[in-house]
């Protein structure tokens, strides 16, 4: 579509989905903190969505996207509530500065790193991105792809048998829940077996006691999402979106801000 990026008939729409890398928990070198905050930080998102994507995805500013929430008293969205400070900005002195914690905490200068991913050609293209990322930019950092057939990826995910997986989530609905709900320790979408006693705390909270006030549900979630982010328990990447070519003679349809489904219900033609 890039070639068409100047076309007035071009729409970008939202996906409600979210592109992230799951670290294997159970894995000496994918549980270091410090490493999984390095990676982080030493991924350009602007770069991977405007160069590489080129179909309108954003970069990830929390795990969740634009457009599920907004804060009750506000009006703020959440993905912009939830962001923590070092976490997921493309910051090479910070990476590096965790980097080298994170080599003398595992005892070793030199680090290997294997990432599983799709073998189709958008998660092919992502994950060469991020490992020439990774790469140039932590010094003694080898990274390894693994492309196999989704199913065969989710089978391998699933058993533990992985480091670092590219992967995405795509939500039903317009609720924070809906991808931190993934993270929680009884989760079985949680394969990376994330654990957080005050994450698990946070979740429990807000559609517990908190369900029905929406100011404290709220809260509770935006908490959640910065406990993950602090603990890096994914590194989210981007946004998912995509590009649509609509004849501008079709007038009236309204697209979701959230998931991008389109309304036709007062659409008609000039």
């Amino acid at each position: 579509m890039s070639k068409n990026k100047n076309n007035q008939e071009l729409k970008t729409l939202a996906g409600g989905q979210i592109s992230f890398i799951q670290y294997n928990h159970h894995d000496h070198v994918a549980a270091n903190r410090e490493l999984r905050t390095a990676l982080s930080l030493a991924i350009n998102r602007s770069q991977l969505t405007n160069k590489v994507l080129e179909n309108g995805s954003l970069p990830a500013k929390s795990f969740g996207v634009r457009n599920m929430a907004k804060n009750p008293k506000t009006g703020a969205d959440f993905v912009y509530d939830a962001t923590v400070p070092g976490t997921v900005s493309y910051n090479l002195k910070q990476a590096r500065t965790a980097y080298r914690k994170a080599q003398q905490q595992l005892g070793q200068k030199k680090l290997t790193l294997t990432i599983t991913c799709g073998d189709d050609d958008n998660s092919h293209q992502v994950a060469e991105f991020i490992q020439g990322q990774l790469t140039s930019h932590l010094p003694g950092l080898k990274v390894t792809i693994k492309a196999m057939p989704f199913t065969a990826m989710l089978g391998k995910v699933s058993k533990g048998a992985f480091q670092l997986n590219l992967t995405s989530w795509s939500m039903d609905f317009a609720d924070p829940s809906q991808s931190l709900s993934i993270l929680t320790a009884d989760s079985n979408s949680n394969m990376g077996h994330y654990q957080s006693k005050a994450y698990d705390q946070a979740m429990q909270t807000a559609d517990g006691p908190d369900a029905l006030n929406a100011t404290k549900r709220y809260q509770d979630l935006v908490q959640a999402a910065k406990t993950a982010l602090t603990d890096q328990a994914v590194t989210p990447l981007y946004e998912g979106r995509s590009h649509l070519l609509v004849k501008s003679h079709l007038r009236g349809v309204s697209y979701n801000n959230f998931s991008g489904a389109a309304n036709y219900r007062t659409a008609y033609v000039k």
